[in-house]
């Protein structure tokens, strides 16, 4: 009897491990591939053939998955919506599996610009409706939706703050001759109505916003400051939330663009022209501590924080064609991680940090490959002989499972005698699914 017990804990134990594997299984990877029209696949390494997740007639590009995924994942793309008389860009939303698709495109608007709230749940676009630009928030499904903005200037580019409470976003209201797009925050109830709305920079700047400080305190940017008619190049600047405090980071009279917070919140990355060539820096958030972490008299662009904050890749132009460099936020260890005669370049980590994406010309036409960040493990994901582009890891695919549902699940098994199989495809060693796993439940 006592055998028996502890067998029966031995087993609960094993497939609470098995279930907690299977909860955290790898990233899809959706991308764009020029077929016979331009449409949505989605695969990820290991996956031999790509699933279709939307294909024709119109063109399908630019998918973007939600911070979150469980059970209730979705995910949005842009699609151009060919007519005879316009050809605007709409926003849909679907399953991973292609189904419930929804356009949330408002009647007579083009979609500019749009971001998913942290939680998933919720999208912010902007959309161009006649002589103004509104954002709008909906629910994924369509079902709900409402106008954030509410005003005839043109208001657009928002991005959520970390714990969703607040959207930025740039706006021409105001009316100032000179007006380029000013800051302003708007603060969210749990219904997601505007309950305070402030104004961060102006009036007469030209501002792009780039995001949030980790911690949900700063907002990052560039901008050229306007003197009459004499525009200034850009500059880094992060300002407060509340409005009560701006600082510059950057002076030089070379333009310093595409700045990006590091997940840890201590240093800033960007782009800078001051050596002639795009070069990369980092920077402290007081503006200390700057260095030039690519050093290279080519240009060094696309670069992209690793998710610990610990590694920066980019693509950097060396003869006799573009690879990609790793290297730490402080400029050491600098190394190539590829260095094939044909171009590799737009990398982008998955969410572990345990694989990078990137586009390349190494096959023949362009395809999409990942690596390790330590180099190993060249895999190539797509091989169609159309451009296979964009691609855009999804977070990694999380159940909702609970220990009462491991237990029933045991019980059952034991009843039943089900195979071990089939609650314990993944491989963690390999980051595999070597019987299908959770990726292919998404397509079913």
């Amino acid at each position: 009897m006592l055998i028996a017990v502890w067998g029966v804990l031995i087993a609960i134990t094993g497939l609470a491990v098995a279930v907690q594997r299977a909860a955290s299984g790898p990233s899809l990877l959706a991308y764009t591939s020029v077929r016979a029209s331009q449409d949505i696949m989605i695969t990820w390494p290991g996956k031999h053939t790509p699933s279709v997740l939307a294909a024709g007639p119109y063109d399908e590009s630019s998918a973007a998955w939600p911070p979150v995924c469980g059970d209730g994942c979705w995910i949005a793309y842009v699609r151009l919506h060919y007519t005879s008389w316009s050809a605007p860009f709409e926003l849909i939303t679907t399953r991973p599996n292609g189904t419930a698709s929804t356009n949330l495109t408002p009647v007579s608007a083009e979609l500019v610009s749009w971001a998913w709230s942290p939680d998933g749940r919720t999208l912010a676009a902007d959309f161009r409706t006649g002589s103004s630009t509104e954002i709008f928030l909906f629910s994924v499904d369509g079902r709900q939706r409402q106008n954030l903005s509410d005003h005839p200037a043109y208001d657009f580019g928002p991005i959520w703050s970390p714990d969703g409470q607040q959207i930025a976003f740039r706006s021409f209201r105001g009316g100032e001759a000179n007006n380029q797009g000013k800051l302003f925050v708007a603060t969210l109830d749990a219904a997601l109505h505007v309950t305070d709305l402030r104004q961060i920079t102006g009036p007469e700047t030209a501002d792009q916003i780039a995001g949030w400080s980790p911690d949900g305190a700063w907002l990052l940017f560039s901008s050229a400051v306007r003197y009459a008619e004499a525009e200034l190049e850009p500059d880094v600047f992060i300002a407060r939330a509340d409005g009560s405090l701006t600082r510059q980071l950057t002076t030089h009279p070379a333009p310093d663009t595409n700045p990006a917070w590091s997940p840890d919140g201590q240093r800033i990355l960007f782009e800078s022209l001051r050596d002639g060539e795009p070069e990369l820096y980092t920077i402290r958030p007081d503006g200390s501590g700057l260095i030039n972490v690519s050093d290279n008299p080519k240009p060094d662009t696309n670069a992209a924080w690793s998710p610990d904050g610990q590694w920066i890749v980019y693509q950097t132009e060396r003869d006799p064609t573009i690879n990609l460099t790793i290297v730490r936020p402080d400029g050491t260890d600098r190394r190539a991680l590829t260095t094939h005669p044909a171009a590799d370049f737009n990398p982008i980590w998955s969410p572990d940090g345990r694989w990078i994406a990137f586009e390349s010309l190494r096959a023949g036409n362009r395809d999409l490959f990942a690596i390790r960040p330590d180099g190993s493990g060249l895999t190539q994901l797509t091989t169609y002989p159309g451009v296979d582009s964009s691609p855009a890891w999804s977070p990694p695919l999380a159940r909702s499972f609970r220990l009462w549902v491991a237990l029933v699940a045991v019980l059952i098994m034991m009843a039943l005698a089900a195979a071990w199989k089939s609650v314990s495809c993944y491989d963690a060693a390999n980051d595999n699914h070597a019987c299908g796993g959770d990726p292919d439940a998404y397509f079913r």
